[in-house]
């Protein structure tokens, strides 16, 4: 693989919230991950009381490193405190206002720093940092930990400024009809730190000036995904006038996800040991608890505490309650307090968690719901007994299978290939070429890795600014580079542009057609579902003198099996084993996989069929996957002669692996299926392998 030889230098800054910190930590995990062949430093700025929350991250990651600057000081928050989790929400304005005064500090880092950062990824927050990446001459990305339109939303209040025209009416509605979908939400329902807003304050100023700014930046990363919210997202575009805003999430915990006991403490001490949860959770039936977190911020006043508590009491459903520790001012001003006796008298239904809770824990396992929008007002709690106990119910089927599926798309989206892992590589792709365009780069096998990435995250037109890219610096292109262009325009579905290209190949002298040529167009159309247009290709790459490989037929079967052209598929096989090419297991997979599509559209199953896919799992040893096919053909209720085969195929496998007494199961199952051997070699196979079974007991006994 080519690697970017220049170091590369990125500054990532985190908003000292759970909420904020934790999310951007883990995205600058997957950063490091996704740009190993980078030559990448990353650096992370933190303030003193903030550096416990980089300990897994610079663990896992050598090359990054903290800066810690120190934090700056405000009347109205207390000297030892550095984070919101430990002050009152009402004080998060001063902390944004606050944070501003490292703009010096940081500037003069950035000019003595002998390789300075080329970008600056920084939270929502912080858009200030715009204005110093300006300074600098970096890119400056804005991170966002909540989703697509919370984001749209909190960007239309800083530009709209709309304001109640009866400041005591809090149910008054605000509408956002510039947003997709036109949303509309009372005035108690939107941002706390908007609401907050005195107009002339300087601090609140200054909060707008961030927002601002941050639609200014070079680009966007959201922790959510397209399938989620790409209203949204292309609505973020529009009004950053650009594309360059990434979906990225769900952004999961940079440790194994199956390690539910490396991240508990990640936020934050907790009341409740994980073990003990963990325990608690395996006694409880799937989907019969509920979660109740209300954020790692909010604190209830006491009445709304009540509230809660009866409504999870009166609900009789088994529940988790988050809850965040109250300090001694949340106390005095009658905040957070849990009602006397309730946690005796739900002993055997639910555990309160006191500070952080394991949140990823918690929802991977036993949780059917979770209740997590705070309350504005004191809750009735025979209302939210009624809602708890609903939510849990068998009857919600339908609501249940909807949030399942949701939980699918989101691990879809994370895993490789998904819309979100997409996204995070095109935006490495992104830093990789504007930093080759910055330094002049005339490596041509740089320009070829970076043509490769295109294709590989289905991109076309990145892969033709690349392309024009290598023009404009000089480089002359070359049949590798159309044949990679190709394939970018081919995985983008672009099969207009890649016909265009080929044809300005056969007009040149310098770039003509070569078999990887024909090769692309076979493996492009082929995972495209064209089969007219892949065997096209394949006959032409015959005509022009060039033979078929292993790769072409692996795409010629896949291509027919995609499309139902089951004897198609049949043919290629034929040919295959006509040339002597040695089959593959991914020939053999997709064999296996028309197999079950005729089944399934009820077509019969021919002897010949059978016969191939069993020859290539006696090829491959796959004896447990010809059990498989034995179920399916018994299934189907295929013809005597086709499970003939399977069993036949099955006992020889076994003979011929000294598995003697798989060998005799198998051969009372066929005999009681009122079969009987095939042919007199499958009986040799048998005594031949009963034969050295008992010569195997006869040496134990001597």
């Amino acid at each position: 693989m080519a690697t970017l030889r220049s170091s590369s230098h990125i500054l990532v800054f985190p908003f000292p919230a759970q909420g904020h910190i934790i999310p951007l930590l883990d995205f600058t995990h997957r950063i490091a991950l996704a740009a190993t062949d980078i030559d990448l430093t990353i650096t992370v700025l933190v303030t003193p009381k903030n550096l416990p929350f980089l300990t897994q991250l610079l663990a896992a990651h050598p090359r990054i490193q903290p800066l810690v600057l120190p934090f700056p000081p405000h009347p109205s928050i207390p000297s030892a405190v550095e984070n919101l989790k430990d002050i009152p929400q009402r004080c998060l304005p001063a902390l944004m206002h606050t944070l501003g005064q490292l703009y010096h500090p940081l500037l003069s880092w950035f000019q003595s720093h002998p390789s300075p950062p080329s970008a600056i990824v920084s939270d929502m927050f912080l858009g200030w940092t715009q204005r110093l990446a300006s300074r600098v001459g970096a890119k400056h990305i804005v991170f966002s930990p909540s989703g697509a339109m919370a984001l749209s939303i909190l960007y239309s209040l800083w530009m709209e400024l709309p304001r109640l025209d009866d400041p005591r009416d809090q149910t008054a509605v605000v509408s956002f009809d510039k947003l997709p979908n036109c949303p509309k939400y009372p005035w108690w329902k939107i941002s706390g730190l908007y609401r907050a807003c005195v107009e002339g304050d300087p601090a609140m100023e200054f909060i707008k000036d961030i927002f601002h700014a941050n639609i200014q930046s070079w680009g966007l990363v959201v922790n959510s995904f397209n399938q989620l919210e790409r209203p949204y997202f292309d609505h973020l575009k529009r009004m950053m006038g650009c594309d360059r805003v990434w979906a990225v999430g769900p952004l999961l915990p940079l440790h194994d996800h199956d390690d539910l006991t490396v991240a508990v403490h990640k936020g934050g001490s907790s009341s409740v040991p994980l073990d003990h949860l963990l325990t608690w959770l395996d006694a409880c039936e799937d989907g019969e608890v509920v979660y109740v977190c209300f954020g790692s911020q909010v604190v209830l006043t006491n009445d709304q505490m009540a509230g809660v508590a009866s409504g999870l009491e009166k609900s009789g459903v088994r529940f988790i309650w988050s809850i965040k520790e109250p300090s001694v001012g949340h106390v005095e001003a009658n905040y957070g307090m849990i009602p006397n006796g309730f946690e005796e008298r739900v002993a055997n239904n639910g555990l309160v968690i006191r500070g952080w809770a394991p949140q990823v824990a918690i929802l991977k396992l036993k949780v059917g719901k979770k209740a997590c929008e705070g309350p504005q007002t004191v809750p009735n709690p025979e209302e939210l007994a009624r809602v708890l106990a609903e939510s849990v119910s068998r009857e919600k089927g339908v609501e249940r299978k909807g949030v399942m599926e949701l939980r699918k798309a989101a691990l879809e989206a994370v895993r490789e290939g998904g819309s979100s892992a997409q996204d995070m590589e095109e935006m490495v792709l992104e830093w990789k070429l504007e930093k080759m365009l910055k330094g002049n780069e005339r490596d041509y096998d740089q320009y070829l890795y970076l043509m490769s990435l295109c294709a590989k995250i289905r991109n076309a037109s990145r892969a033709m600014h690349v392309f024009t890219s290598m023009e404009v610096h000089g480089i002359k292109p070359t049949t590798s580079l159309f044949n990679s262009l190709i394939h970018a325009c081919l995985s983008s579905k672009d099969s207009i542009t890649a016909l265009s290209l080929f044809e300005i190949m056969q007009s040149s002298e310098d770039y003509k057609p070569n078999d990887e040529t024909y090769e692309t167009f076979i493996i492009g159309f082929s995972s495209l579902g064209n089969t007219d247009a892949m065997k096209s290709w394949y006959s032409a790459k015959k005509a022009a003198g060039y033979c078929a490989t292993l790769q072409t037929y692996e795409s010629l079967v896949s291509g027919c099996i995609k499309a139902r052209d089951f004897n198609g598929a049949d043919r290629f096989y034929d040919e295959i084993k006509s040339t002597g090419i040695m089959t593959s297991e991914t020939i053999l997979e997709n064999l296996l996989e028309g197999f079950c599509r005729r089944r399934r559209f009820n077509q019969e199953i021919s002897v010949k069929m059978v016969e191939k896919v069993v020859g290539l799992y006696s090829e491959h040893g796959k004896v447990e996957e010809m059990e498989e096919l034995l179920s399916t053909v018994v299934e189907s209720g295929q013809a005597v002669t086709v499970l003939s085969r399977v069993n036949s195929g099955i006992i020889r496998m076994y003979a011929t692996l000294n598995r003697l007494d798989d060998v005799e199961y198998s051969v009372g199952r066929m005999l009681k299926q009122g079969l009987s051997f095939r042919c007199a070699d499958d009986v040799e196979k048998v005594i031949c392998c009963y034969f050295r079974g008992i010569g195997e007991l006869g040496f134990l006994r001597d």
